[in-house]
């Protein structure tokens, strides 16, 4: 198994009863990583301020908190770099007791979340790797820098080229892709 970038195993039998306070800070190697592994020119900042909160009489372990980190990111336009900042929340819950896919056992979802907790692989919950998924979630996929504007192929520029098309030609959306099949034979 691929070691995530920023990992901060614990052991759900070693974590406390209640709600312990959790600061997840990504170290610059991580950081670097993590920008690797979602194409991200930089990652100067990622913390991640949470909570986690274990009922064991229930079987539930509740991880929430905030996520912010300070990005840089190319403009899908330009490709000049642009800074940005990343604030989610984050709210995660977990059940420590195995329930086989057959059983009629009834999970409580009438929580503060209406989605059944996950199951605990081997024991260990990883905290870093939950906040770097949502993380992950939360880039702009597509940023722009402020007036970037992609003036690409459009059905206008089609119109231009074909000075004596008709009306039809013209507003067919394959127009342009045969504008380009053109100018490639060129």
């Amino acid at each position: 198994m691929i070691k995530p970038e920023f990992s901060r195993e614990y052991e759900v039998t070693r974590l406390t009863e209640g709600e312990t306070e959790l600061i997840l800070e990504a170290t610059v190697d991580e950081r670097a990583k993590l920008a690797q592994r979602f194409n991200l020119e930089a990652i100067t900042a990622l913390r991640a301020k949470t909570q986690v909160a274990v009922n064991s009489s229930e079987g539930l372990i509740d991880f929430a908190g905030i996520i912010e980190a300070d990005i840089t990111q190319a403009c899908v336009v330009s490709l000049k770099p642009i800074q940005s900042h990343v604030e989610a929340q984050i709210f995660r819950r977990y059940t420590t007791i195995s329930i086989p896919l057959d059983s009629s056992k009834e999970v409580d979802l009438n929580k503060e979340n209406n989605d059944a907790p996950e199951p605990i692989e081997e024991g260990i919950l990883d905290f870093g790797e939950i906040v770097a998924e949502q993380f992950g979630l939360e880039i702009d996929p597509f940023p722009r820098s402020p007036g970037s504007e992609f003036t690409g192929f459009s059905s206008n520029s089609a119109k231009n080229s074909h000075s004596e098309s008709n009306l039809e030609e013209d507003t067919n959306p394959f127009a342009i892709l045969a504008q380009l099949k053109g100018s490639s034979k060129n």
